[in-house]
């Protein structure tokens, strides 16, 4: 799937990362690099990596490497235990982080439907001697900030970083009559709207069980079929897999059809 993501590294720390989507449903998404970082222009590794050196004593480095999966990992390289221990990352347009049940999710919303475009991997950040070190993520008015604890052993240089990336799954697309049944409809038994939406998912991975939504999930997902019965849409819903063998289901949306 690496081959459906385009990764753009901005040439200058002003700029935000890209990631593009082949798919032409599928919302793109901007990652900044992290507001604290004071840094030079990019120059691209032999690796392919894209290097930030800091501009000042405080900064740290940056490095974008894109990922073989389609993913992006954006490195801050922390110098000195003088130097910023914490990184603001924001995404752009309408889209905020949320701290959800499964970790740190990118949201957009629109038309009080909650879209769910990209997620977050869990935080890291190991030591030059290859120590881990303490972090965590806080999200702060829908940006991601991720907070480096050293301890007084810690030996610097410290590479920390959060990975980003587009999100994957099965996509199922109702039809523009299936949309406007449903949108039609109006189930206050949150089991039965969920098997629709279960009962939706094809064959070929009909043998993964389906993950059961929250009543709240199930009115945002009424109200994305409801978008696009009246815009003549059709609506695509997404699943993603969840160990050991569920499904479940993160996105809605009227999409043209």
């Amino acid at each position: 799937m690496a081959s459906s993501v385009a990764i753009i590294a901005p040439s200058s720390s002003g700029g935000s990362i890209q990631l593009n989507h082949s798919r032409a449903s599928e919302s793109a998404i901007q990652v900044s690099l992290p507001a604290e970082a004071q840094v030079k222009d990019a120059v691209v590794s032999e690796s392919g990596s894209v290097v930030y050196l800091a501009d000042s004593p405080t900064s740290p480095d940056v490095v974008v490497e894109p990922l073989a999966d389609g993913a992006v990992r954006v490195q801050t390289v922390i110098g000195s235990p003088g130097a910023v221990h914490r990184f603001t990352y924001e995404f752009g347009g309408d889209v905020k982080a949320v701290d959800g049940e499964r970790g740190i999710a990118l949201v957009r919303t629109s038309g009080g439907v909650d879209e769910v475009v990209g997620e977050v991997a869990a935080p890291w950040a190991v030591a030059a001697d290859g120590q881990t070190v303490e972090t965590f993520y806080v999200v702060d008015g829908g940006n991601l900030v991720q907070v480096v604890v050293p301890s007084p052993d810690t030996v610097y240089p410290v590479v920390a970083d959060p990975t980003v990336s587009l999100g994957w799954g099965v996509y199922v697309t109702f039809t523009k009559s299936e949309s406007k049944t449903i949108a039609n409809s109006w189930f206050a038994d949150k089991a039965k709207y969920s098997s629709i939406i279960c009962a939706a998912i094809p064959h070929a991975v009909a043998a993964a069980a389906c993950a059961v939504i929250s009543y709240d999930s199930a009115v945002s997902v009424h109200n994305a079929f409801k978008q696009a019965r009246d815009k003549k849409q059709c609506t695509e819903l997404r699943y993603i897999p969840l160990p050991p063998s569920n499904l479940q289901l993160v996105g809605w949306k009227p999409v043209s059809c």
